[in-house]
């Protein structure tokens, strides 16, 4: 259809100036039109088709154009998910989580995520939870972060209920490790100032060698300014993760979310992203959310999750 319309135009185009060309050129040999005048008419007949000619293609968009700014209008007009409170709490002093009887259902019509969930994990303790896909482990991460509302129950952070802390507060003491590491298309130094944009070299290079990866960095002919491509695909997958523990350490948080941190890794990177992930818990509240036992070295305090309840609680 549209090359149909293409040809239909271009045909047009051609047999109006055929049409100007074959009124213009007479007048010009009869001298009652300047010769110069025949380029200036042709010229204009161009420039009036280049004026219309992308209409058709105008309307033939305006559906999807439509459709498009009506699904942009429902996203600006849906409710968010999480009220932010109308005064926000004093900031708390410790960082130490709880969990009491909490319940999660992201719709009303659908069973419930989490339910009836309670855990303590002193400040700078770890606890890890354990479970199959869709057990609810990453609820626990995203009801944290202030992604979701939880329905029953209370969080706190250092004393402090979560609901009276904006989302920007309560992310701004995470720093996240997830099984996706997102890195952008830029470089490693880019990357890495997401955490801190402010950072020096030094501090980068620091950050790298707590995450085992300042070696490989260095080695790279462009080094910090190395391209990691969309989703870090120039990097390997241990690399990735690598890049995206050093940003946690850069950013310093007091509260640390790992979400399936080595899944998708060969043995031998498992073991490099396990021992860099060691020293960066260190001080550190962690939530450590896996199904792999290996991941659990180090952990005191587990439990396991099936189907949003806590199934069984252990000590390592």
């Amino acid at each position: 259809m549209e090359a149909a319309a293409g040809g239909a135009a271009l045909f047009l185009v051609q047999a109006t100036m055929l049409a100007a060309l074959v009124v213009s050129i007479p007048l010009a040999m009869a001298r009652t039109l300047p010769g110069p005048d025949i380029a200036m008419i042709a010229l204009l007949v161009l420039a009036s088709f280049d004026a219309v000619s992308g209409l058709p293609g105008a309307y033939r968009a305006l559906g999807q154009t439509l459709a498009a700014a009506r699904r942009i209008f429902e996203i600006v007009d849906t409710e968010p998910a999480v009220r932010e409170p109308a005064q926000e709490a004093a900031p708390p002093t410790g960082f130490d989580i709880t969990f009491r009887h909490v319940s999660l259902r992201y719709d009303d019509a659908e069973a419930w995520a989490l339910r009836d969930v309670s855990f303590h994990i002193p400040a700078g303790g770890a606890l890890g939870v354990m479970g199959t896909t869709g057990s609810g482990k990453t609820s626990l991460g995203n009801l944290l972060l202030r992604f979701w509302e939880f329905q029953e129950g209370e969080i706190l952070v250092g004393g402090v209920p979560i609901r009276t802390l904006s989302g920007d507060t309560m992310r701004s003491y995470c720093a996240v490790i997830a099984q996706q590491t997102h890195l952008f298309n830029t470089s490693i130094r880019e990357n890495l100032r997401i955490a801190r944009p402010a950072a020096t070299a030094a501090e980068m290079e620091r950050a790298l060698r707590d995450a085992g990866i300042l070696d490989e960095v260095r080695a790279m002919p462009q080094g910090l300014d190395t391209m990691v491509g969309e989703m870090g695909t120039r990097l390997s997958g241990g690399q990735a993760r690598r890049v995206a523990i050093a940003r946690a350490f850069l950013k310093d948080a007091p509260i640390l979310i790992l979400d399936e941190p080595t899944e998708g890794l060969d043995a031998f990177s498992e073991h490099i992203v396990i021992n860099a992930l060691g020293r960066l818990k260190q001080g550190r509240t962690t939530l450590l959310i896996t199904h792999r036992s290996q991941a659990l070295r180090d952990i005191a305090q587990v439990f396991e999750l099936e189907r949003g309840t806590v199934l069984c609680r252990s000590k390592t």
